[in-house]
């Protein structure tokens, strides 16, 4: 397995990705959302990372919006690229969000406060491909890969359309695994 195979996979899914229609992946986002707050494991938990959307990912707003009214706590990472380190704020409206590293909605750290690593319980992490043995490739930089590795008591669930779940990714020693990944289908775990 090699950086060559890995860059192929992300260059096919992301274009294949990219060829969803705006209102189909709206719909698939609204499907993901269901199944989040449907799920007894997530909702019995209280303090939930997630991530903002870019591109043609899933729209994580709708669960944003409607997991903050059933008394979650939801936080968004800031990223810092000089040490590709993410750290989590807690979103208390779009109001506090700014244009971050890569055009991503951020926390604004002037207006946020910071989440005790210890507290997140459940961390929806995005990526380009999954597979059904929780097998995740994401865009190259490692951040969410160090970031499981400091909140190693969370819940890692992968949140993506199914389109994105592959037969197999190449996985390496640094790689982390998921618990679950929901796509507009359900929820797989392993």
């Amino acid at each position: 397995m090699n950086r060559e195979e890995k860059g192929h996979i992300r260059k096919q899914v992301l274009a294949m990705r990219d060829t969803i229609p705006a209102n189909i992946r709206q719909e698939k986002s609204l499907r993901i959302a269901h199944h989040l707050l449907a799920d007894s494991e997530i909702i019995q938990r209280t303090t939930i990372m997630c991530f903002s959307s870019f591109g043609s990912e899933i729209n994580t707003l709708p669960f944003i919006e409607k997991a903050s009214t059933l008394d979650k706590k939801l936080c968004l990472p800031l990223t810092f690229r000089s040490t590709k380190e993410l750290i989590p704020y807690y979103y208390q409206g779009r109001e506090q969000l700014k244009s971050g590293v890569y055009g991503i909605m951020e926390p604004d750290p002037t207006i946020s406060q910071k989440v005790a690593l210890t507290d997140i319980e459940i961390i929806l992490v995005p990526g380009i491909a999954f597979d059904r043995a929780m097998g995740r490739l994401g865009y190259g930089a490692g951040y969410y890969d160090r970031f499981i590795e400091k909140v190693p008591h969370a819940l890692r669930i992968g949140v993506c359309f199914s389109e994105q779940i592959l037969d197999k990714i190449p996985m390496e020693s640094h790689d982390k695994h998921l618990h679950a990944i929901v796509t507009e289908d359900g929820i797989v775990r392993i």
